[in-house]
């Protein structure tokens, strides 16, 4: 058979050749994506010609400086493509930033963030990127890519064995915070019913639209405070636990790497049994050398839109408690667990998540920096030393609580701190993207969504039953 095409460098090798069915496939030896894997975070720079990134960019600064960049899809994907592009690969060559911070993912939020808070972006273009991002729900479809891949590419055996221990995991993810924050608080003259209401609740709440929001509510029904009165203070510490979730996770990702045996490089259970590690490392391997055809890329977009599809129609018109996002991860769970998806379309839904992960996350990530992330109100945070060390408690004691419980009920410390802690400390999906890209573990983004939703549910539920049981 002729070999059409051979392409290689030092992260991938590719070879086209004509296959007996008449299909385009290209056969890719991919890295493993692992901790210390950086091609797995982002396109990079070396993947195209220096000439075609100037061209790109001078178009794309001739369109914003002129206010000429079109207000659609083109645009918003130009514009955060190539600024996602520059930022993330500048994060992974900053000595001790790309080490100690996170990195590309973390440059890509807080760099187009600084943008936005020093004016160097025109608010045109600040508002297209909010809209490109929630207007068109883009970030919906891309966080539904992620997980229909990362609940496909989960081995069923390892999703059973590790639902009753990431129970644990939240429990001591909203318990340990409350045990350490709140005798900070008590000696301080925030007490220790402000720090839950306004501190403890919020950063675990689940991060805004399904946190901050309702709990604003659920504190205006109670007392005389307005919704805008309470989400004003509760918004500064939703940001800086959000901030903090970021900077722990890339933290985590270096304990995993100092000490190995507190991490199974995003696998979440931790088995001694030889026989299941060894089918895991079998389809880890076969998912890296599946043949990537064009067709199982429409299979796989087919298959993502069919289940997000069915799960907002499921959340609108029967169950509107249930985030979509929960009832996808429910019917992906039963898919797994009952074997009901061919293997050819788990493969097609994991090239399609594959295709969106590698290529497109420093794009999603600008984004989030400058639709999501207000710094003016992060540095404002940073003059009292008591909220920021009650909003820090909170964070490390759910990193720690979710954690220390991980492991004790057989998970892995680093993937369940980043998993139950980080993903209710962060703000919402958006968050738990950030953070999961800072510890290189978007694998366990099913995992931080459970957190998100559900124990943002919980937290809820505890809100309420304090302000009816002691008040304010």
């Amino acid at each position: 058979m002729e070999q059409l095409s051979t392409a290689v460098n030092s992260r991938t090798s590719v070879v086209v050749v004509p296959p007996a069915d008449d299909h385009d496939v290209v056969t890719v030896d991919r890295p493993p994506n692992d901790a210390g894997n950086k091609a797995a975070d982002g396109l990079q720079l070396r993947d195209l010609p220096w000439w075609f990134l100037a061209v790109f960019a001078a178009t794309i600064a001739a369109l914003v400086i002129t206010n000429q960049l079109p207000k659609d899809l083109m645009g918003g994907f130009g514009l955060l493509f190539l600024l996602g592009l520059a930022l993330g690969e500048i994060g992974e060559r900053l000595p001790y930033v790309s080490t100690l911070l996170g990195g590309g993912p973390v440059v890509c939020i807080f760099g187009a963030a600084l943008l936005v808070y020093w004016g160097l972006l025109p608010k045109a273009t600040v508002t297209l990127s909010t809209q490109f991002l929630t207007g068109s729900n883009f970030l919906n479809f891309y966080i539904a890519s992620i997980i229909t891949g990362a609940m496909l590419r989960m081995n069923r055996d390892v999703f059973i064995g590790a639902a009753l221990p990431f129970v644990l995991v939240l429990a001591f993810g909203i318990v340990v915070p409350i045990l350490i924050a709140v005798p900070v608080a008590m000696m301080t003259h925030y007490g220790w019913s402000e720090a839950m209401l306004y501190v403890i609740w919020p950063v675990l709440g689940g991060g805004v639209g399904a946190g901050a929001v309702p709990l604003a509510q659920i504190y205006s029904g109670v007392g005389t405070m307005t919704v805008t009165e309470a989400m004003s203070r509760m918004m500064p510490a939703v940001v800086l636990g959000n901030l903090l979730s970021i900077i722990l996770a890339a933290q985590l990702n270096l304990v995993g790497r100092k000490w190995p045996a507190t991490t199974g490089n995003g696998r979440l259970i931790r088995s001694g049994n030889q026989e299941l590690l060894r089918r895991i490392e079998m389809e880890r391997a076969s998912a890296r050398s599946l043949p990537l055809a064009v067709d199982m890329l429409g299979a796989g977009f087919a298959l993502t839109i069919g289940v997000y599809a069915t799960a907002i129609a499921l959340e609108k018109l029967f169950f509107p408690s249930v985030h979509a996002f929960v009832w996808m991860i429910a019917m992906l769970t039963i898919a797994k667990l009952f074997e009901i998806l061919p293997t050819r379309l788990e493969a097609a839904g994991i090239q399609w998540y594959e295709l969106w992960a590698r290529n497109l996350l420093y794009t999603i990530l600008a984004g989030i920096g400058i639709a999501f992330t207000d710094m003016s109100l992060v540095f404002g945070l940073l003059r009292d030393p008591v909220y920021l060390t009650l909003v820090l408690l909170t964070v490390l004691g759910a990193t720690i609580g979710s954690g220390l419980a991980g492991h004790f009920s057989g998970l892995y410390f680093v993937e369940s701190a980043i998993a139950g802690g980080l993903g209710m400390a962060a703000m919402g999906q958006t968050g738990d993207i950030a953070s999961l890209s800072a510890a290189r573990r978007m694998e366990l983004l099913p995992f931080t969504t459970l957190s998100t939703r559900i124990g943002g549910a919980i937290v809820l539920l505890l809100a309420g039953l304090q302000l009816s049981i002691i008040g304010r």
